[in-house]
């Protein structure tokens, strides 16, 4: 039995490594390249570099003009991120704490909203930021992220809210506290787990777009990191594949950070809010 119990331990552990491998495989490779010269890209396509040039992240920098649109990703996504999670935890509260025939009616409208493709709504979108003078401005970008974020946003909160026992909020209420103060100082920090799944997976669709802001933005100062990534690539008849991934490399490094800060809620959030509906 115990011969048994290391043979099934052992192929695990190999199959997990597999897996690991074949996950982080694809950003090591992408990393070797960034720092390849462009011959030795094409003769030496999967293995590290033989000499490491770092300097391809300066002229990619400077050639991708990152510094811009990083800085409009990076202003976008958190104002995205914070209107997402204060409407979305307001909201999500009120649907947990206040059920009703009107609430249950609501949360069926939010839901099916998950079903509507964005391409159906794009011209009317487009008509109306034109009308609320919004078009090609990050404002333009960032109202319609949160629109889009909110219905899954809502329902899982509304379902890890509804884990946390009522009796917490009459213990407070009991004791003095007002509904605000419940909100904030009992609810909300029980919550972070869900905020944490929230907060990825908002974050990751925002830094990713690139559909909505390439009919939404016009202008090159207002260019997000995946339209000056186009922008890049398309500038040069001889694409420099070292420095593109070079651009790559550094445009996915704010993903891995924000997930290493948040993954320890991550599972929890995303596992809690789908068994305790």
């Amino acid at each position: 039995m115990r011969v048994q119990n290391l043979v099934i331990k052992g192929v695990s552990h190999l199959i997990l490594l597999f897996f690991s491998v074949m996950t982080s495989y694809p950003l090591l490779w992408m990393l070797f390249s960034s720092l390849k010269d462009q011959g030795e890209f094409y003769t030496n396509l999967w293995w590290a570099p033989k000499a490491w040039l770092w300097e391809n992240y300066a002229i990619a920098w400077r050639i991708a003009k990152l510094s811009t649109t990083y800085w409009n990703s990076i202003l976008v996504s958190l104002a995205t991120i914070v209107l997402v999670i204060l409407v979305s935890y307001l909201g999500a509260y009120s649907f947990a704490r206040f059920e009703s025939r009107f609430s249950k009616i609501l949360m069926l409208i939010f839901l099916s909203a998950l079903m509507i493709p964005a391409q159906i709504t794009l011209i009317p979108l487009f008509k109306v930021e034109l009308l609320l003078h919004i078009y090609n401005t990050k404002l333009g970008l960032i109202l319609p992220h949160v629109a889009g974020s909110m219905p899954f946003s809502i329902f899982l909160l509304t379902t890890f809210i509804r884990s946390i026992p009522r009796e917490l909020d009459e213990a407070a209420e009991i004791d003095g506290a007002s509904r605000i103060s419940i909100l904030w100082k009992v609810v909300f920090p029980l919550s972070r787990p869900g905020m944490a799944t929230v907060v990825i997976l908002t974050f990751i669709g925002v830094w990713n777009d690139f559909f909505l802001a390439l009919v939404m933005i016009k202008d090159p100062a207002n260019y997000t990191i995946p339209l000056g990534m186009m922008a890049f690539t398309q500038q040069f008849t001889d694409t420099n594949y070292s420095e593109v991934f070079a651009a790559l490399s550094a445009t996915v490094l704010p993903m891995i950070i924000v997930y290493l800060v948040f993954q320890r809620y991550f599972i929890s959030g995303l596992t809690q809010g789908a068994l305790k509906l």
